[in-house]
């Protein structure tokens, strides 16, 4: 797994996630893993997943954010997604 080694600055986010959720599944409540893990595969990797961190800017994010909103998944729901968290 060439992805592993990489350091996270050289890694997308879909193979940073990789790594990353199956640690929170160590560390949080079985829902919560399985709502991260559900957030990574239907909303962000679709969309930003082939990005590098560094790649997402202001603007990518607020893209990211109209495309939640087009599909009805958007941080004016009453349950706001894990990608809107802390950006309102």
């Amino acid at each position: 797994m060439a992805e592993a080694r990489r350091g996270p600055g050289q890694q997308t986010i879909e193979e940073y996630a990789r790594t990353w959720l199956p640690r929170q599944r160590r560390t949080t409540e079985y829902s919560t893993a399985k709502a991260l893990a559900s957030h990574f595969k239907v909303q962000i990797n679709p969309v930003i997943g082939s990005r590098k961190p560094n790649a997402v800017t202001p603007t990518v994010v607020e893209d990211f954010l109209d495309h939640l909103a087009g599909t009805r998944i958007h941080c004016a729901s009453g349950r706001a997604p894990l990608a809107c968290q802390g950006l309102m």
